[in-house]
């Protein structure tokens, strides 16, 4: 019994995520602006993508946050994270949600690689979408911390 309970709670998490996530991005547009599926770097042949959040009705330049997501650097995706992201969208952030290769993708350092470039496309748009680029801050969740930690830590010779 306890294992049927427990198979059934593992096949029925990632439902409830994706019915969070739509939940989510119905309210958010109402308040933000939402542009998806931004391409900020094509790197053998695939495309990485991030996400925009802006706040709607209120002039930049705003605080941002550059968030990628975790999963162990194999799994997960950008749109997997978006309810962690509205604390920051309530205190008046822009908020970058960034999508990287994954190990089955490409081999490390690719992870870091991209979510280097990620930041270097929000200094090359920062005038374009109202980033305050003296007020960026790098974060995510578990890889997506590693990937931010590293990210935020590296020398700006370092590419």
């Amino acid at each position: 019994m306890i294992r049927t309970a427990l198979i059934f709670a593992l096949l029925a998490a990632p439902a409830m995520y994706a019915a969070d996530a739509a939940d989510f991005a119905s309210t958010v547009a109402g308040s933000y602006r939402v542009l998806p599926n931004i391409v900020y770097e094509t790197a053998n042949g695939y495309e990485n993508r991030l996400d925009l959040y802006l706040p709607r009705d209120h002039e930049g330049p705003f605080p941002t946050l550059v968030y990628t997501h975790g999963g162990g650097w194999v799994g997960g995706t950008k749109e997997s994270t978006v309810l962690q992201l509205v604390p920051y969208l309530e205190r008046g952030f822009a908020v970058v949600n960034v999508e990287y290769r994954l190990a089955r993708e490409s081999l490390a350092p690719a992870a870091v690689a991209d979510c280097r470039c990620a930041l270097r496309w929000v200094h090359a748009h920062a005038k374009e979408y109202g980033f305050d680029t003296k007020k960026i801050v790098t974060t995510g969740g578990s890889a997506g911390g590693h990937l931010s930690l590293t990210t935020g830590t590296m020398p700006k010779s370092a590419g």
